[in-house]
């Protein structure tokens, strides 16, 4: 099981992002000294909220990790998935027949991730996530989600990490009676980390 959460202070929110993943079934493809590959069905959670827009989702997954030692130092890892975005929640500035200001919709999520690890000090990792989500219950639409997030680490000493991230959010909103909407959150942050892995 995965939890990330990211709280900050803005003029909209104090719970800015929250993404949760569990193992509901997996596979070993492939292991050697050399790379190890697993296929994972994974149930997913997705919150964003920015001052562009708000976000949830609840989906299911395939997924495909790979993790390739390129040398005793050197280890890159990567991440593809897809699956269905069972139930979400999105934004809509017209608001509903109900009078709701988003809508329930459902649809397909996809993933990829790449990063690569030097000496377990400098990490350099690339994410992508995407959704495309029909509405089921609000105004008719169809919506296109896209977050590009990059993360450049350097840990300091066991589990402390000097971390700069630059990212990028956009939803993009197509309506049959509506023009359509186009809200994009860029950002760059620049923190301290403290992990601690439990086993």
């Amino acid at each position: 099981m995965y939890l990330n959460a990211e709280l900050g202070k803005d003029d909209s929110s104090i719970v800015n992002i929250v993404s949760v993943y569990g193992s509901l079934s997996g596979w070993l493809l492939q292991s050697t000294e050399k790379s190890r590959h697993m296929l994972l069905v994974t149930a997913n959670y997705d919150f964003i909220r920015n001052e562009a827009f708000f976000y949830s989702s609840q989906n299911i997954k395939l997924n495909l990790f790979s993790e390739f030692g390129l040398s005793d130092k050197i280890k890159i890892n990567t991440s593809m998935g897809g699956g269905l975005v069972v139930l979400a929640a999105v934004p809509d500035i017209y608001i509903t027949p109900n009078g709701r200001d988003y809508d329930y919709c459902s649809g397909i999520a996809f993933n990829g991730n790449g990063g690569i690890n030097i000496a377990d000090k400098f990490f350099y990792s690339i994410n992508y996530k995407g959704a495309w989500l029909k509405t089921i219950n609000g105004n008719q639409s169809h919506y296109l989600l896209h977050t590009v997030t990059s993360e450049l680490r350097y840990m300091i000493i066991n589990g402390i990490s000097l971390c700069a991230e630059p990212g990028y959010f956009a939803l993009l909103g197509r309506y049959k009676n509506f023009p359509e909407v186009n809200k994009a959150y860029p950002y760059i942050r620049v923190s301290v980390r403290y992990g601690l892995n439990m086993q």
